[in-house]
């Protein structure tokens, strides 16, 4: 699996980033997309990706504007639109992200279901969005979207972590030789 959207440099982290990032290699995420908000945040991240080797509430407008401006590589992450403007998306190609608050979210969910599997990512968006409200989320989590889109999609859950790899290496070819990660290898 690929957390497509973390913040792990976030503050929430600074005491146990070390435990947060081993405890997601034990659920079998093998890389993590780093988002930094402020400017002093990839410091951090530099740091982090040594040591380890954004649009929310997209909607239409959004939308049409990557289509219209000819975007081509574009994830949507913790898409909070209607289902009918995400299709838009879909048919530009584009992919979004689903973090682990799909559990409580009909919205997230009914998204799932209408989105094919080809077009998801799986994304923590670490610290938010947890299976918990008010909650510290961490990218352990990444494996409860995982699950929950397994069953939304009624197919296995390696299924989703093949596919969802598959989809996170296509938008980010780097990832592939960065980490070293193959689409053939084993991702249970």
């Amino acid at each position: 699996m690929i957390d497509a959207h973390i913040h792990i440099s976030d503050d929430e982290f600074n005491e146990d980033v070390d435990k947060v990032i081993t405890e997601a290699k034990m659920v079998g995420v093998k890389a993590m997309v780093a988002v930094a908000e402020h400017l002093d945040d990839f410091q951090k991240i530099i740091n982090l990706s040594q040591k380890n080797v954004h649009s929310r509430s997209a909607g239409r407008p959004t939308i049409q504007t990557l289509i219209s401006e000819g975007a081509t590589a574009v994830l949507l992450h913790a898409f909070d639109g209607k289902v009918s403007v995400a299709r838009q998306g879909v048919e530009a190609g584009f992919y979004f992200s689903v973090p682990p608050s799909i559990i409580r979210s009909e919205q997230k969910q009914r998204l799932v279901r209408s989105i094919p599997l080809s077009n998801l990512l799986l994304e923590t968006d670490a610290p938010a969005l947890g299976p918990e409200r008010q909650v510290r989320n961490e990218a352990k989590n990444i494996e409860l979207a995982c699950q929950e889109i397994s069953r939304l999609k009624d197919v296995c859950v390696d299924e989703v972590k093949r596919s969802t790899t598959a989809n996170a290496l296509k938008l980010f070819p780097r990832l592939t030789n960065l980490y070293n990660i193959s689409l053939h290898e084993d991702i249970s």
